[in-house]
């Protein structure tokens, strides 16, 4: 649902929202109703409220009960029961419907002027009866009193065909046009009233059977709110329920408000758009008009003719049709879908639907959404250079107008797959950004040093860096805090760097200057006395620079320290800060030279005369200062001459697989020989004697 508020009128679009594709199976659509929040909150006020390409024309029946949509493609109506909001039947026809009516109070007699001449009558159980009349429909209307059916087209004859005898009754015959374009019927004394393509309403008597009055339409409209040649056509009449009152439209897009008993018209609105009008109807509830042309819907007040609210349509409308006593509207358009608008302020919900009062007084104003959310529309060059070619024809890619609907999900990962490096450049040009606001940033920073204050300038730059504020401050949000913008680079007071007037002596007043060499300050800070004693270089910019002294100049000037430069006290934080950097170069270096030298120098040597080498042979057998006889050896020798299991290594699957095998050594000779002694020995089972057990036998699985 969608809210739009337009000239303090909350209007209500129960059509829009996320919509399902329509060419996704049940089971899907289920499946994603029940995971999509937003899905779950869409309002579908009649199920299957949608023709498959447009609707042309919308009636209802007597007591609301039934809803009649009819539409193409193929030429079908469907009927709505609003008792279950649900369709409760379709039917597919030859032609387009070109207007229809309902002939009861229930839906079990339909009568429907079709486009290729012919007049069907619908009973409960579908098609009862075709009648051809004699030019092409443009209206029809019934007259219940005499159960007459009021056919008109493109001729100036008012056809009229009476169902109870079920036969033609003589027509009316217009004079002043070709042709008719529109018939309506009086509520409340049956006034036939028919307008031509001519500009005039004719209005017929069915007592009399004859013509009682005309009027000029055209020709009351002013000359300047006429747009182009030609006289203007009647396209639409509505009479209200006074019996009295008569509002024509026309296709240059006015509406005027007659008395039936006066040729002059009270008021005469115009749409501004010069667009013909395709319906007029009375809200007697809220006293106002509702007309509507192809490009929107204006409710205004029937005496004045003031704007009450407009409402847009994305698509052409066809026919408007409110819901009597309610402030709901359908809207017949050249879309898929039925438009269903709610405007609370003109009349409450049908009884149908009155849980739509409570529902929208809870909603909030949403934008529209997108087509298809979930899925990403790509043309036919995306899908090459995606190299995803091979999808076209399978249910990932499905084809629409010039390109095709893909998964939201399977473009992306097509996209990385496509364009692996798209994160790198994007994640340069990132760090690049930072680099160059961090330039920024230490830019403002160093511009805002310089105007520290001299006492307690290390409190001050600490309050810079650290974006600490003084607890009086915080209460105060709408001020913009001096130190914030001390560090966004703006105008500094040198004096008072918090921005408030009470702490001014805490920067400016030496007997307020905070002795960082006093145990209680170290008992408070015990980290920053841990820092400054482990790292003597650091610079203390009040214990270092309000000492330094330039005896040559500022004695023969005439000052003392007190009159030294500014420049000189503005740049003692950069100063502390450069000689800080230094000297971490300065240990870095001597750090490094201290490991190079530690490092072990590489020598050569040579072997001894008579000697060659081995395997296994240490440092000091090459030097001849081999292990003495007898002597235990280091556990790295004993390692080289052990016999240690070999061990295999190979990649299985992804992994590594490991397997040993021991080796053994060559027997010797004497153990050889005990074995064999040992083997002699031994006494076989054969000396013994012994007799084999007879083999047993069975018969049928029983021992014999």
């Amino acid at each position: 649902m969608q809210v739009v508020r337009k000239d303090d009128v909350a209007i209500y679009n129960l059509t829009k929202g996320k919509q399902l594709p329509q060419w996704l199976s049940d089971r899907k659509k289920r499946k994603m109703q029940q995971e999509d929040p937003e899905l779950q909150q869409r309002i579908e006020l009649i199920q299957d409220f949608t023709m498959p390409t447009a609707s042309t024309c919308i009636a209802l029946s007597r007591t609301c009960e039934y809803i009649y949509v009819a539409g193409t493609y193929k030429p079908r109506i469907r009927c709505f029961e609003s008792d279950q909001l649900s369709m409760k039947f379709e039917r597919q026809l030859n032609s387009e419907v070109v207007a229809m009516q309902c002939l009861t109070d229930d839906y079990s007699k339909l009568a429907m002027a079709l486009d290729n001449r012919e007049v069907e009558v619908h009973a409960r159980y579908g098609y009862h009866y075709r009648v051809r009349v004699p030019k092409h429909c443009r209206d029809l209307a019934y007259h219940f009193p005499t159960c007459d059916l009021v056919v008109v087209g493109s001729s100036p004859d008012v056809w009229r065909i009476n169902l109870d005898q079920g036969r033609f009754l003589s027509p009316y015959t217009v004079e002043n046009g070709s042709a008719v374009n529109v018939a309506e019927i009086n509520p409340l004394h049956g006034l036939i009233c028919a307008g031509t393509d001519g500009g005039f309403v004719e209005c017929f008597d069915p007592r009399v059977r004859e013509r009682v009055g005309c009027v000029d339409i055209a020709s009351r409209i002013p000359a300047e709110m006429l747009v182009g040649d030609g006289l203007p056509e009647v396209t639409a009449i509505n009479c209200f329920g006074n019996g009295l009152t008569m509002a024509v439209g026309t296709s240059s897009g006015h509406v005027l408000m007659y008395d039936i008993r006066s040729a002059r018209p009270e008021l005469t609105k115009d749409h501004n758009n010069g667009l013909p009008i395709k319906t007029v109807t009375h809200h007697p509830e809220s006293g106002n008009v509702i007309s509507a042309d192809p490009k929107g819907i204006k409710i205004w007040d029937e005496h004045t003719g003031e704007n009450y609210t407009t409402l847009e349509a994305s698509a052409d409308i066809n026919q408007v049709c409110v819901v009597p006593g309610s402030g709901l509207i359908f809207a017949a358009n050249e879309s898929e879908d039925v438009f269903t608008y709610f405007i609370p302020s003109l009349a409450p919900a049908p009884k149908w639907c009155s849980y739509l009062d409570s529902i929208t007084e809870e909603l909030e104003e949403n934008t529209e959404a997108t087509v298809y959310d979930d899925y990403k529309f790509v043309s036919r060059e995306e899908v090459e250079k995606l190299g995803i070619e091979n999808l076209i024809g399978t249910s990932m890619l499905r084809a629409y107008m010039h390109g095709f609907f893909m998964d939201t999900k399977l473009y992306r990962e097509a996209k990385a797959i496509a364009e692996p490096f798209a994160y790198e450049e994007y994640r340069k040009e990132r760090l690049e950004k930072l680099l160059e606001d961090g330039d920024a940033k230490r830019i403002k920073l160093r511009k805002a040093a310089r105007a520290l204050p001299k006492v307690n300038r290390r409190l001050a730059e600490r309050i810079i860096e650290e974006g600490e504020v003084a607890p009086e401050s915080r209460k105060r949000k709408k001020k913009k805090n001096k130190a914030v913008a001390l560090a966004e680079g703006g105008p500094v007071d040198e004096s008072n760097p918090l921005g408030d007037s009470r702490f001014s002596s805490m920067f400016t007043d030496a007997a307020f200057e905070v002795d960082e060499k006093s145990e209680q300050y170290k008992l408070l800070h015990p980290s920053e006395s841990q820092a400054m004693a482990s790292r003597p270089d650091l610079l203390v910019a009040s214990d270092k620079f309000n000492a330094v002294e330039d005896s040559g100049e500022s004695e023969a000037e005439g000052k003392g320290s007190d009159g030294s430069s500014s420049d000189s006290d503005d740049d003692a934080a950069f100063k502390a800060r450069s000689s800080e950097k230094k000297a971490k170069l300065k240990a870095k270096k001597e750090r490094q030279k201290e490991k190079k030298a530690a490092t072990p120098k590489v020598s050569m040597l040579e072997l001894n005369e008579g000697e060659s080498y081995r395997p296994g042979m240490s440092r000091k057998d090459v030097q001849g200062e081999a292990t003495p006889k007898g002597g235990k050896k280091t556990f790295g020798a004993r390692l080289k001459t052990e016999v240690r299991p070999l061990a295999k290594v190979r990649d299985v699957g992804g992994g590594k697989e490991m397997s040993f095998s021991q080796s053994r050594s060559k027997p010797s000779d004497a153990d050889s020989s005990a074995s064999a002694a040992r083997r002699k020995d031994q006494r076989g089972v054969t000396g013994l004697g012994l007799k084999k057990a007879p083999k047993q036998k069975y018969w049928r699985g029983k021992p014999v």
